[in-house]
């Protein structure tokens, strides 16, 4: 077990470094008095998922595609004014179409999509118009950014080369993917 656990050990780095940056999400919106858990905890999560490089790109990107899902999802419900399934499926439809387009351009952009969703379809059991839903949104997606990037960046690099330094003869595989 501990062969496993040692030859592992940067899993368990990241494990620990995307778990510490769900309850840090979550302990900051409940200190801001926000109630933006879901966005700020998710987003916090994938942003740190990335590699050290990545992940303030992947923060960046998180945060300009929900704030191009939520601008637009709030425009087109302030438009059509989707009352019934049919102006829904018209509103979801025009909103997915042009930022499915973005989503292909990278990864970091997909959120946009599920913004678009969560802005036009609401959040169940909670009124609110889709321009508040849009803010909202933005909020906890731009702290999730906040904290994955800090929790990205944070010590990946230096477990990564104290382990690699460790396992030199062993080369580059035992110390994990590269970053």
């Amino acid at each position: 077990m501990m062969r496993l656990l040692s030859r592992n050990r940067w899993m368990l780095a990241h494990a620990a470094r995307m778990t510490i940056a769900g309850i840090a999400a979550l302990g900051l919106v409940h200190a801001l008095g926000l109630s933006v858990e879901l966005s700020a905890v998710i987003t916090a999560v994938m942003v740190t998922q990335s590699n050290v490089g990545g992940s303030l790109k992947m923060a960046v990107e998180q945060f300009l595609g929900s704030l191009l899902g939520a601008g637009f999802a709030a425009a087109v419900a302030f438009v059509l004014r989707p009352e019934d399934a049919l102006t829904y499926v018209a509103a979801l439809a025009i909103t997915l179409a042009p930022l499915s387009v973005v989503a292909s351009l990278s990864p970091g952009y997909r959120i946009a999509l599920i913004t678009a969703a969560v802005v036009l379809l609401g959040r169940p059991g909670i009124e609110m118009n889709p321009l508040d839903l849009a803010v909202s949104r933005i909020f906890g997606v731009g702290l999730g950014c906040a904290v994955g990037a800090v929790r990205g960046r944070g010590d990946h690099a230096g477990a990564g080369l104290a382990v690699h330094r460790q396992d030199r003869g062993r080369g580059r595989a035992a110390a994990g993917p590269p970053a």
